[in-house]
């Protein structure tokens, strides 16, 4: 049996299933092994907002010894020899995903013909062509100048009407990427709220208010009702630590969260990917309005996080 995961979304679970005729994953993984330079470590090709590639995760502990092949591997992310071919084999995965069973939670991300997997010559030219100029590293190191210790914080006042007081934490990747259960269980939504839960966190889950179209309207009730305020809303000092994020929709397919950093950007995470502090183009986020975000057009507002917030 072979599981293959879409890696596509930020907030939302990535799409995913269980390919369980034996004749068929035998096929697949046999087109892998002819043909090896489609094969990837994760996080070797584009890790930025959007598509990503597609993992394959085999099932049976015969299975990769029989093909010579890593028990987990990426296709057709931009990480590979061969991304031409990558993307045929990944090609022929998403056209059958609709007769195997899924292995997300249905009501969040259904498999049908919405999720519009983007597995057409567009993607093709990206990842063999523009791809290749963006960063292979998720983050960018911060002058000596302004970094703090990951521990400090400090306590600001925002320059907006009304003046909220909030705490703007020291950039701490390491947290979310030193350990690959913690980085694959924790998405955009927990990275913003600072809340490491390991649920692959959902706005609304904790006070029963998801799932919901993917729209600024719906995920930012959904926040609400976890306890969250829009900017301008202040916390009072009893809730600290008062985080500042800030939040974004790819209309109709999902959300995405940054969240406010002490050395004056922003940090984000997107999905089961590395916390980092870089746009779709490698650049430093100094504002989430106008960094390169991709299919994530919508901005949605600014928002703080609180001590008594509810993420789940």
């Amino acid at each position: 049996m072979l599981r293959v995961t879409v890696d596509m979304f930020s907030g939302r679970p990535n799409p995913s299933w269980i390919v369980d005729d034996e004749k068929e994953a035998q096929g697949i993984l046999k087109k892998v092994e002819e043909r090896r330079e489609v094969v990837a470590k994760a996080e070797s090709g584009y890790q930025g907002l959007g598509y990503r590639g597609i993992l394959l995760e085999l099932l049976e502990d015969d299975t990769a010894e029989e093909h010579g092949l890593p028990s987990s591997f990426m296709i057709a992310g931009g990480g590979s020899a061969d991304e031409s071919k990558g993307l045929e084999i990944a090609s022929q995965l998403v056209e059958g995903m609709l007769k195997y069973p899924t292995t997300t939670e249905a009501a969040i991300t259904p498999l049908d013909k919405s999720l519009e997997v983007p597995l057409d010559k567009d993607l093709q030219k990206l990842i063999m062509g523009e791809l290749t100029a963006f960063p292979k590293v998720a983050l960018r190191k911060v002058p000596k100048e302004i970094r703090l210790k990951a521990r400090d914080s400090v306590k600001t006042e925002e320059a907006i009407d009304g003046k909220c007081e909030i705490e703007l934490s020291a950039f701490n990747p390491g947290f979310w990427n030193n350990d690959s259960y913690v980085t694959r269980r924790n998405n955009c939504y927990n990275y913003g709220t600072n809340r490491k839960t390991n649920t692959f966190a959902q706005p609304g889950k904790a006070s029963g208010n998801h799932p919901y179209p993917m729209a600024c309207g719906a995920v930012t009730k959904a926040a609400l009702s976890d306890g969250a305020h829009k900017r301008k809303d202040c916390f009072p000092d009893s809730e600290a630590p008062r985080w500042l994020m800030a939040m974004v929709v790819r209309p109709g397919k999902d959300y995405h969260w940054y969240r406010k950093h002490s050395e004056g950007f922003w940090g984000h995470k997107p999905g089961g990917t590395r916390a980092k502090n870089t746009d779709n183009r490698g650049r430093i986020v100094m504002n989430p309005e106008t960094c390169d975000r991709g299919g994530y057009t919508d901005f949605c507002g600014y928002f703080y996080a609180c001590k008594s917030m509810k993420v789940s």
